[in-house]
């Protein structure tokens, strides 16, 4: 097997093949896949979650090549990794510190944050700045190492929540006590936000549920642990 400097070519062509493969994975999914997610009521929780998932693949791979190249020629490989630090020095803290943020939850999307003179709404982490939107409209990248000197929390960022309206028909003849178990059940539901208002509003066998939740997905958990609880069938549903 030929090698250089004791390093397989057979190791290096794998782990150059291995890091082209997940580079167009994640851009390929980002340009083909990411903008219907962002479409979707929890697109921000999905677009969040890709950022965390790329940053925890591409740390795996590093240290697996680094592994190798440590095994195969420790010096090499160290002139070889210091050569590149140096070169890149503000790209890897940049990158560490992006880590840092997309894992502490310290600041997340939707947050308001002063940075020097600089004022905006946290919209999207990158790998090397976190982007900010001002109160023009402007969109500004901010590289992390910025952030890591002098960032203000100015206002946190309050989630959209969505009302939900639906109308339900119940089995049992004492309203009252459909009354209370159907209030006891949408207080006691964990996808239910209790800190907003809930109405019940009945009419014979049929009930109007009106409450908050935080996306489409949570009502729909909501609503099954409902259906589950009581012995309902849904009539109509909207959303506001």
């Amino acid at each position: 097997m030929s090698v250089t400097h004791g390093l397989p070519y057979q190791v290096m062509f794998i782990s150059l093949l291995c890091g082209l493969g997940i580079y167009f994975v994640f851009r390929l999914y980002k340009r083909f896949v990411l903008p219907g997610k962002l479409q979707q009521p929890d697109g921000e929780r999905v677009q969040h979650l890709l950022h965390q998932v790329e940053i925890a693949v591409w740390s795996i791979f590093s240290v697996i090549v680094l592994y190798i190249l440590l095994r195969h020629n420790i010096l090499v490989s160290t002139v070889l990794v210091a050569v590149v630090f140096v070169a890149f020095r503000d790209f890897w803290v940049n990158f560490f510190l992006g880590i840092t943020y997309a894992f502490n939850g310290d600041i997340q999307v939707g947050d308001h944050v002063v940075v020097g003179e600089i004022r905006g709404r946290v919209a999207q982490f990158g790998h090397q700045a976190v982007h900010l939107v001002t109160a023009r409209g402007e969109r500004v990248l901010l590289p992390y190492r910025l952030m890591n000197v002098a960032v203000r929390i100015e206002q946190k960022g309050i989630p959209d929540v969505k009302f939900m309206s639906m109308t339900v028909e119940v089995k049992d003849q004492d309203m009252d006590t459909a009354y209370s178990r159907i209030r006891e059940a949408m207080y006691a539901n964990p996808w239910i936000i209790v800190t907003r208002p809930i109405d019940i509003v009945m009419e014979k066998n049929r009930v109007e549920l009106r409450f908050y939740v935080l996306d489409q997905y949570m009502y729909e958990r909501a609503k099954r642990r409902l259906f589950k609880e009581l012995d309902m069938r849904e009539i109509d549903t909207k959303t506001a």
